[in-house]
């Protein structure tokens, strides 16, 4: 117990939120670096060339022998090598770069980490392992849904049930938290990418025209919400009969049209959670409500969309991509909470 105790109080205290879209490392007392989870790695010469923002705007620019990759998918890891590769820049180049009289000792240093309640036994060994190769001695892994939770109640023990809606890039994640545990949790495997994917299908077969995934992207952060607002934006993209590029203009009703399907799947799948939760907790769960957190979750009008659809209250929190880092932070200084939450070892 008293090398814990040196561990937590004479040593930063380092915490990984392995995001699909963004990679989040907090450092006590220091703050938190976000980077976009890509790595550029140049095929013939076996060796990886850019990372994080860098790599992101060479998606689709790129020539054959460079392959981006996205080591994290659905929140888990993918791709062990390139993730590992993408931490060693980001501890290099900006936590020992930032912060050059960080104390970093590899044998007194720990980490915790936030994984989905539905990550496999490999899984989490492969998140474990990732970080002890990077240097740490101890790692600690914590269910990403109490992490989220720890950062908007006071106390997770005492806190009455309710329902954390994770929407992230790779995975849809609803989970009952009550008394400091998850006690029920479902997900989908998709979230932002595959929306992304399923607004290039539909501009593909309304207007024959490609666009690329940034574009993509762009349709859904600008146009897409629930407040009956309709706005219009011209994206260009490639006509697919003549190969020529073409301008087309795409409404936020058409985003709607192409994303409805998928946003009925999380909706349904809150309904599923709660029929399913113990008959005890759901009046709590009907007062509490749902908090949302994850990208999607900045969606203008989801939190009224899902609240009439589910008849339940549902909560809008301030920082909601901040979310499971900062629990994970507030978990981390506190050794008792830490031994209570962390899952056991694999």
């Amino acid at each position: 117990m008293s090398k814990f105790k040196i561990d937590i109080f004479n040593f930063p205290r380092f915490c990984f939120d392995f995001g699909t879209n963004f990679v989040r490392i907090g450092i006590s007392d220091k703050g938190v670096i976000q980077e976009n989870n890509v790595i550029a790695h140049h095929i013939y010469r076996d060796k990886y060339l850019f990372y994080g923002k860098e790599a992101k705007e060479l998606i689709g620019k790129t020539p054959k022998i460079i392959k981006i990759i996205h080591p994290v998918q659905k929140g888990v890891i993918n791709d062990f090598d390139a993730f590992y590769n993408l931490l060693s820049f980001i501890k290099e180049d900006q936590l020992l770069g930032s912060w050059a009289n960080l104390k970093f000792a590899p044998y007194f240093s720990y980490a915790v980490v936030g994984i989905p309640n539905f990550a496999t036994e490999i899984e989490q060994r492969a998140s474990k392992e990732v970080l002890q190769k990077l240097g740490f001695n101890q790692v600690f892994l914590v269910p990403s849904a109490i992490a989220c939770a720890a950062s908007l109640v006071d106390d997770l023990f005492v806190s009455k049930p309710f329902i954390i809606l994770d929407l992230g890039a790779g995975k849809v994640e609803v989970s009952i938290i009550s008394k400091g545990g998850v006690v029920l949790s479902r997900y989908l495997d998709f979230g932002g990418f595959f929306l992304d994917e399923r607004i290039r299908h539909y501009l593909h077969l309304k207007y024959a025209v490609a666009v690329g995934y940034a574009t993509a992207e762009r349709l859904k952060i600008e146009l897409l919400n629930f407040n009956n607002s309709e706005k219009q934006i011209t994206v260009k993209g490639k006509a697919l009969d003549t190969g020529l590029p073409k301008e087309i203009k795409v409404k936020t009703s058409e985003i709607l049209e192409a994303l409805y399907p998928s946003i009925t799947r999380i909706v349904d799948e809150v309904k599923n959670i709660i029929e399913e939760s113990p008959p005890e907790i759901v009046e709590d769960i009907t007062t509490n409500g749902v908090y949302l957190v994850g990208g999607l979750s900045f969606i203008d009008g989801l939190d009224k969309f899902l609240s009439d659809e589910v008849k339940v209250k549902v909560n809008k929190v301030d920082n909601p991509t901040r979310s499971q880092i900062d629990g994970l932070l507030k978990i981390a200084k506190s050794p008792q909470l830490l031994r209570v939450v962390k899952l056991p070892d694999v």
